[in-house]
C-alpha cells in the first residue's frame, strides 16, 4: 500500500462532477496544478478532490483557482485528497 503524506498545492479547477440522484453523496472537484513545489515526483499534473457527503458546493465554479490542504491518497493510480480544506484565491 502507498504511503500518504500532506499536500500543501494550488491548482484550477478544471471540472465539477455532482452525484447522480440517489446515489452517495460525493462531489468530486478536478483541479490542473498551478503550483507543484510540494506535489513535484507525483508523475500528475491534475489532482481529484473527493468531498464526502456533498452534493453541491457553492464556492467553486470552472476556472477559480484554489488552495488545497490534505492528504495525498491514490485510488486505482489516481491522485486524490478526500475532504480538503481548501481556499478560494481571489482574482
Amino acid at each position: 500500500m502507498e504511503r500518504s503524506r500532506d499536500i500543501n498545492v494550488i491548482g484550477e479547477v478544471t471540472s465539477i462532477t455532482y452525484p447522480a440522484y440517489g446515489a452517495s453523496a460525493y462531489l468530486d472537484v478536478m483541479i490542473s496544478l498551478l503550483d507543484e513545489d510540494e506535489y513535484e515526483g507525483e508523475g500528475a499534473e491534475n489532482l481529484l478532490l473527493r468531498f464526502l457527503g456533498r452534493h453541491t458546493m457553492a464556492c467553486l465554479e470552472i476556472g477559480s483557482t484554489v488552495r488545497v490542504n490534505g492528504t495525498l491518497s491514490r485510488v486505482a493510480g489516481m491522485p486524490v485528497v478526500f475532504n480538503p480544506a481548501i481556499t478560494v484565491m481571489a482574482g
